[in-house]
């Protein structure tokens, strides 16, 4: 906590990118993300107390979010949470919210999971933290589901808690924490581009063939297994996605010639993160990420869009998750 020029407490939290799917687990595994080194990848949300409620809106990706307060996914977040209070009959004050929008949108890094769960952890210490960790995490499910067209937690679940998790579909224990290899490096490109969540959901079939599904079992039951036994080697192999990648290519111009140079310069794995655009290089030793970084901004990264920027970062697990500043 923070003070404002005016005396008044400022609680400014912080959310960090996600890698949902985390391509071997489908709607099951995600993961939070850090760069190894310069700035936060996430979004920042400041709440001070205030007469009235408003939002301000800064940050390099300030632009592409709606104009109009009422539209924005902060404002949403925000009654969301004071009908949660109100509900159990608990007070609420009005706050002056600031949004320091840094994810780029529709980018595949759980862009409006970290605005909702920076959102909701500068409100909940705002107002005396009156709702638990599980509580914000089934919050930030539901209005994660009002940005994508359904609930689900492999976004929100990560940048709130930190780490790799498996969901369970469990209401008491809605996701489990999964071991991660300490060497494991992350190489996470965005090429400036947008893909619509609701359009590359709707890109997967409703039903796959019985070998797909065995397949999908197969891999995701042996990554769990042998994260859990240490073999990180062997886990690697498991990272494939064969339940949506196949279908979201025509998606993602360049994806599938950046995968294959990647497997050759030497990537454990490589996958989309999330509903794409953004991809992810697995590998476990730095001069392999160096090599796949540039790699991605020569190639997958080279074409952004005239109202985007391109990057790429080496990452590691981001562990901690959602915290104050």
């Amino acid at each position: 906590m923070n003070q404002s020029k005016t005396d008044q407490p400022v609680f400014r939290a912080y959310a960090p990118a996600s890698i949902g799917n985390f391509s071997v687990g489908y709607d099951l595994l995600g993961a939070a993300i850090k760069p190894v080194d310069g700035p936060l990848l996430g979004d920042v949300v400041e709440a001070t107390p205030a007469p009235t409620y408003s939002l301000r809106v800064i940050g390099t990706q300030a632009h592409v979010v709606p104009a109009d307060p009422a539209d924005n996914l902060v404002t949403k977040t925000y009654l969301r949470f004071v009908d949660a209070l109100h509900h159990r009959q608990l007070p609420s004050q009005p706050l002056a919210l600031t949004l320091h929008k840094n994810l780029p949108v529709a980018s595949g890094l759980g862009s409006s999971a970290a605005s909702i769960v920076a959102t909701l952890l500068a409100l909940n210490h705002a107002c005396d933290k009156p709702l638990t960790t599980a509580e914000l995490l089934m919050l930030a499910a539901e209005l994660e589901g009002s940005v994508s067209g359904s609930p689900h937690f492999d976004n929100v679940a990560p940048s709130l808690l930190g780490g790799l998790l498996l969901m369970t579909g469990l209401q008491t224990e809605p996701a489990r924490t999964l071991p991660f290899p300490d060497d494991w490096l992350l190489v996470v490109s965005f090429p400036g581009t947008a893909v619509s969540t609701r359009a590359a959901r709707q890109a997967v079939p409703e039903k796959i063939p019985v070998n797909t599904a065995i397949a999908y079992a197969r891999n995701l039951a042996n990554f769990i297994h042998l994260l859990h036994t240490g073999q990180a080697a062997q886990a690697a192999v498991h990272v494939r996605d064969v339940v949506a990648e196949p279908h979201r290519l025509s998606l993602l111009p360049g994806y599938e010639d950046f995968a294959h140079q990647a497997r050759e310069a030497g990537a454990l794995a490589v996958g989309i993160s999330g509903s794409g655009p953004t991809a992810f290089a697995l590998c476990d030793n730095m001069a392999t990420a160096d090599k796949l970084q540039q790699l991605a901004l020569a190639t997958y990264c080279a074409s952004p869009d005239e109202d985007k920027d391109a990057f790429s970062h080496i990452c590691q697990l981001d562990q901690t998750g959602a915290r104050l500043l």
